[in-house]
């Protein structure tokens, strides 16, 4: 911190209005020793020195305030970032939906989604976030259109949709470990996949301990019920929610595809 504080001086010698990128950089040093807050000064340090505010400037302070959790603040800046004209958008709204996420505030989590809409293009990362939220409050019907949204819209990119289907291995540790024993059975034994065609209020008990999952291939929203595990019959039992009659009759493909995923 010293070292920065010398650094900054030495450079006001030679120029008394730094380039904004300086600011930017002197944001950061603030934000990696814990005081976010000298952050924000720096920020409007900036704005009386140089009469204007970067994007990219926007973009950390609002990324700092967001990981910091000052929410007032956050929400304070990106109001006066989206009325300022300056564009993309896009990055302080995934800090915006992260920090909303961790801090549960979902309401304002779907209120921040929606002036994205409107704003901007979402990116994968933005549909990811608010697909993780729909989940989490069990608002699955929702869910379910978002995901099906970002699946035709080939603008979201194919890794955002092969990562709505793995954010459960990316943050849960149960589900890897699951995904550990699968892959062991998969691997030494020969396996049977039972499934069940079953009502959506019968998938409740399953929904209290597993996100849905999607099989990318036929497009059926599931359940793993994984520790239902049984080797000595050599039988991995998944629990399906087929939504039509013509899936249902596809159940052991299903079953197969789903197995690729987990």
């Amino acid at each position: 911190m010293e070292e920065a504080e010398k650094t900054w001086s030495k450079l006001l010698q030679f120029e008394s209005n730094p380039p904004s990128q300086a600011f930017v950089y002197k944001m950061e040093v603030y934000s990696k020793v814990g005081v976010p807050m000298k952050s924000l000064e720096v920020f409007r340090e900036m704005r009386l020195k140089l009469g204007k505010t970067s994007v990219p400037a926007y973009n950390k302070i609002i990324e700092i305030l967001c990981k910091a959790q000052e929410s007032e603040f956050a929400e304070s800046i990106m109001i006066e970032f989206v009325n300022s004209g300056l564009k993309p958008h896009t990055p302080s709204y995934v800090y915006l939906l992260n920090m909303y996420f961790n801090l549960e505030s979902y309401d304002k989590l779907e209120e921040a989604f929606s002036q994205c809409l409107e704003k901007c293009h979402p990116n994968s990362s933005i549909y990811s976030i608010y697909l993780d939220s729909l989940v989490k409050v069990g608002k699955l019907d929702k869910a379910e259109d978002i995901f099906c949204q970002m699946f035709r819209d080939a603008s979201i990119g194919a890794n955002a949709r092969s990562s709505a289907l793995r954010h459960v291995e990316d943050e849960a540790d149960y589900m890897a470990l699951k995904k550990v024993e699968l892959e062991e059975v998969m691997d030494n034994q020969e396996f049977t996949l039972e499934a069940w065609h079953l009502k959506r209020q019968q998938m409740q008990p399953f929904l209290q301990f597993y996100h849905p999952l999607s099989c990318i291939t036929t497009g059926a929203f599931c359940v793993p019920a994984l520790e239902k595990i049984d080797q000595d019959n050599n039988v991995i039992q998944v629990v399906i929610l087929v939504p039509t009659r013509e899936l249902a009759l596809q159940t052991s493909q299903v079953c197969k595809e789903l197995a690729k995923h987990l």
